[in-house]
């Protein structure tokens, strides 16, 4: 059973369905404007001759708080000569076993 007030609902939304314009799925396209007819242009050539492969889309442009410093590496890091572990290091004594009771093995 339908009420009145759902019954007048479902006919206004029948209506505002009616008064669409055909589905965008059949509707023809519109006409190409100055930057997809560039565009067309650029995809349709040669592929090594894009535009971005050429690098012609530049990114100077400027990001809040001033330019950011280089990156630093691992490389730029100081270093030492020599390795810390062919150095004569006193090493603390290893623990006695059975085989070992007194520790001293190497």
């Amino acid at each position: 059973m339908q009420t009145s007030v759902f019954d007048d609902n479902n006919a206004e939304y029948q209506e505002k369905l009616e008064a669409q314009p055909d589905p965008v799925l059949t509707a023809p396209y519109p006409a190409d404007d100055a930057k997809q007819k560039e565009l067309i242009k650029d995809y349709s050539a040669d592929p090594y001759d894009h535009a971005v492969l050429k690098n012609s889309y530049r990114s100077n442009f400027e990001i809040a708080g001033g330019k950011t410093r280089p990156a630093e590496t691992t490389n730029q890091l100081p270093m030492g000569d020599d390795s810390p572990m062919t150095h004569a290091e006193k090493r603390p004594r290893k623990p006695a076993t059975g085989a070992q009771p007194s520790g001293n093995y190497q």
